[in-house]
Order: C-alpha cells, then sequence, then structure tokens
C-alpha cells in the first residue's frame, strides 16, 4: 500500500491540501485534530487521530 504525500482536509467548510512533510505535529482532541505546520499555522479539522494515521500512513509516528 502506498501512501500520499499531502493530506486533505476541510477546514471551515473549505477543502485543503496540506504536504506532509509540512507536518510536525497532530494533536487529538476528542472528536477533532489539530494540525500543527512549518509555517506556524495550526489547521482545526474534525477528524479523529486514526483517520489521519491511516491517511498518512508510513510518516505518521505515534
Amino acid at each position: 500500500m502506498q501512501f500520499k504525500r499531502t493530506l486533505e482536509i476541510k477546514v471551515n467548510h473549505k477543502h485543503m491540501i496540506i504536504n506532509v512533510a509540512d507536518i510536525l505535529y497532530i494533536k487529538a482532541s476528542v472528536n477533532d485534530c489539530y494540525i500543527h505546520v512549518t509555517s506556524g499555522s495550526v489547521y482545526k479539522t474534525r477528524s479523529t487521530l486514526e483517520a489521519m494515521e491511516a491517511q498518512v500512513g508510513e510518516y505518521f509516528l505515534r
């Protein structure tokens, strides 16, 4: 199975694409994930940490 190098998320009813290499870490809170990226931005999306892990696969370290 090959994993994507980008992550497509929905933020404030808009679809965004984030390069996996730009993700510093992902913090989960109940059913929300906060994605912290190298630019300093934080994106909140409705998802579980398990769903994020499934999308980025080998690039994910818990």
